[in-house]
């Protein structure tokens, strides 16, 4: 039985991961349910690991939503930008694998140029929201390896 709990934990850490490239999907959370799964095993994690891996979750789950906004204000996207990315973010899951980089890009860039600003003032609005958006990416994969690995070899 415990080999059988092993593998549904893995399962959901490695789709955690797969998470971490869908806005939709949370990525971080199926792989804390991994190591949940892990209580029902013949060795539990401690509490203290629990604790650890909950709070990162939570923390990086924040930061998701935080980060991709934060690189582009850096980059002077304004307002409206940062809605464009956020929205060229979900559209681009649709075009998967491309739509997933250039969907914040684009939707910074175009909703930039509609508001008026240059060609160049909307494309280092999108770069912005393209760093924001591949650090996020970035934090919730190491998250999620570090949770796989524990379920791996605990």
């Amino acid at each position: 039985m415990s080999t059988l709990i092993l593998i549904f934990a893995a399962s959901l850490a490695v789709v955690g991961i797969v998470g971490c490239f869908m806005p939709v999907v949370p990525g971080p959370l199926l792989s804390y349910c991994g190591v949940l799964c892990l209580l029902a095993t013949d060795a539990p994690p401690s509490m203290t690991t629990l604790v650890a891996f909950g709070a990162a979750t939570i923390v990086v789950s924040i930061l998701d939503y935080v980060i991709p906004m934060a690189g582009a204000k850096r980059f002077n996207c304004s307002k409206m930008g940062t809605w464009g990315a956020a929205i060229g973010t979900i559209v681009g899951v649709f075009f998967f694998p491309f739509g997933l980089v250039l969907g914040p890009f684009l939707g910074a860039f175009i909703v930039e140029l509609i508001v008026k600003k240059s060609v160049a003032a909307a494309a280092l609005g999108g770069i912005g929201a393209l760093l924001g958006f591949l650090a996020s990416v970035f934090m919730k994969m190491l998250l999620c390896v570090g949770m796989l690995a524990y379920v791996i070899f605990g």
